[in-house]
């Protein structure tokens, strides 16, 4: 993997575990809860948190794969990357809500080609359905998501325009 495709991937961390783009969501911040404290909230909200993560990760992905930064055929080597880690940080998949490597591994795959392979348009009612807001038991968090997927979404689809702008970025 070249250096560029390594920069860009650890964006994707950086912006992903940022309060921005959670904001944007719906969220007041980055959830930041151990293992422990996971076990005394509600499942669905911890659940909820973890998919929003994982789709944060899939659509950053996304957006420097559009702007060929990270190319098409380098998908399955972020994806091991995000699941596995890079140097003393390992067993990422952990901390990004998935049970096993290969599961983490075969789900970032297929979504990231799923929103490459999908009209921007359609991203905000994919995340949706992705994120089951129908399904959330409070509806005014779900409200706030709804109105935040679209902000989200927005922000993503001018950051894409954005490095394919920047040079440094794009090699």
């Amino acid at each position: 993997m070249n250096e560029t495709t390594q920069k860009a991937v650890a964006q994707v961390f950086r912006s992903s575990l940022s309060d921005e783009p959670w904001q944007d969501i719906g969220f007041r911040c980055r959830p930041k809860y151990g293992a422990i404290f996971k076990r005394l909230r509600p499942e669905w909200k911890v659940n909820l948190e973890e998919s929003v993560l994982k789709e944060m990760i899939v659509l950053f992905t996304t957006a420097y794969i559009l702007a060929g930064t990270i190319k098409a055929n380098e998908i399955d080597e972020v994806v091991n990357l995000y699941a596995n880690g890079y140097g003393s940080v390992t067993d990422l998949y952990r901390t990004i809500g998935y049970k096993t490597r290969l599961e983490a591994c075969a789900h970032l795959r297929d979504s990231i080609r799923l929103y490459v392979d999908t009209d921007a348009s359609e991203w905000p009612g994919m995340m949706l359905d992705r994120l089951k807001i129908k399904e959330l038991p409070d509806e005014k968090l779900a409200a706030r998501i709804i109105v935040g997927v679209i902000r989200f979404v927005e922000s993503v689809r001018w950051m894409t325009a954005a490095i394919r702008n920047q040079p440094e970025i794009t090699g």
